[in-house]
């Protein structure tokens, strides 16, 4: 009978990090997703992220899988501020790693959902799968989409999503 999933329902992680004080803003970038409609190209990400660093103080958490980690790589030589790369092969590493963070931005995917359940700020991207069906269930998470392909979405867009969760 409901029309949409009360809160109280979405589900929750706690774990507890020990969150570092310091003037940086800090944002995961994932590279892997076995959607290839779900992943933005490397090219997008840094222009994106390069035009957010013109107003913010950012740090780069570069996430991949092993396989992708060339990937990683050429990601982190486009991007002019301080970046990192994390490969965590262990559940409990990854999940450490996204509660470090200060917002999530990533394709659709797992990792929106252990970012919802962690109550991490994200911003999505959706190409063929369902928003409807599949969207994180999270106050904060920014959800958007195209129904062929991210990298169909107008980068402005991205930016605009990026630039209110980082000033939330």
């Amino acid at each position: 009978e409901f029309k949409e999933i009360p809160e109280s329902f979405y589900p929750k992680l706690c774990l507890k990090v020990k969150k570092q004080d310091n003037k940086y803003k800090k944002l995961l970038i994932s590279v892997s997703n076995n959607r290839e409609t779900g992943l933005l190209n490397n090219e997008s990400i840094a222009s994106i992220v390069n035009d957010l660093s013109k107003e913010f103080d950012l740090s780069i958490y570069v996430s991949a899988i092993q396989s992708d980690y060339h990937l990683a790589v050429d990601l982190q030589s486009m991007i002019n501020c301080h970046s990192k790369i994390y490969i965590t092969p262990l559940l409990k590493d990854y999940l450490y790693l996204l509660k470090s963070v200060d917002l999530c931005f990533f394709g659709e995917g797992g990792s929106m959902h252990m970012a919802a359940a962690l109550e991490i700020p994200q911003v999505v991207l959706f190409g063929e799968t369902s928003i409807t069906t599949w969207s994180p269930l999270s106050k904060f998470a920014a959800v958007l989409g195209d129904k062929s392909n991210v990298n169909n979405i107008p980068n402005n867009v991205i930016l605009y999503a990026l630039k209110n969760k980082l000033q939330s």
